[in-house]
């Protein structure tokens, strides 16, 4: 039980047995809302609920005092051991810009929880920068390539927009056909935002 706690980071290391096996591990139901500042997007902020199993393990290894609840230094152990190395898959948000792929590489404002005995993660994933979709075509994806951990984006319940200049936006989720996964049986979603112009 006690080695899942590498699962996350050890992803790189897994990628290729993943892709052999062609089927999930961890499981993520994610609410992806695409944050707004002065008209324009500054990020994504996540909020993924983990499996039974995988929270299980996380519970396990990092709430120590068995309080059911991350106090600050376990917030910082679980941090560090089971969130920073997702950066080297882009914390799984994938975005494009005018047709061009942007990576993400800065987050801010983890907080891990535990409700209904499962782990939340919520956690803003920031753009370079802000991008005005009146201007220039905006895309996301919430997605393991590797298929390694499927997430779950409900294309009514799980996409919303927020802050200011989001009132005349709208959002269409379709299939992304650039982006097959296991093995091309499935294909990951793809958020396109459409506003108004000025």
């Amino acid at each position: 039980m006690r080695a899942l706690k590498r699962l996350l980071p050890a992803l790189a290391l897994l990628a290729p047995a993943a892709a052999a096996e062609a089927h999930p591990h961890i499981w993520i139901r994610a609410t992806a809302t695409m944050q707004f500042e002065d008209g324009k997007i500054t990020g994504i902020r996540h909020e993924w609920v983990f499996d039974d199993f995988f929270s299980n393990a996380l519970i396990a290894d990092f709430d120590k005092n068995k309080n059911k609840a991350f106090d600050p230094d376990e917030v910082k152990e679980l941090e560090a051991n089971a969130f920073v190395a997702l950066k080297e898959f882009g914390y799984f948000t994938h975005v494009k810009i005018g047709g061009k792929a942007v990576t993400i590489e800065t987050t801010r404002d983890f907080a891990p929880s535990i409700k209904d005995g499962k782990v939340v993660y919520t956690f803003m994933a920031m753009l370079p920068q802000p991008v005005d979709p009146r201007a220039v075509q905006f895309a996301a994806g919430v997605y393991d390539h590797s298929y390694y951990v499927d997430v779950e984006v409900n294309p009514q319940l799980g996409v919303k927009l927020a802050g200011g200049g989001s009132e005349t936006c709208k959002f269409a989720v379709v299939e992304d056909k650039e982006a097959p996964l296991f093995f091309g049986a499935t294909y990951a979603r793809r958020i396109e935002i459409r506003c108004d112009k000025k």
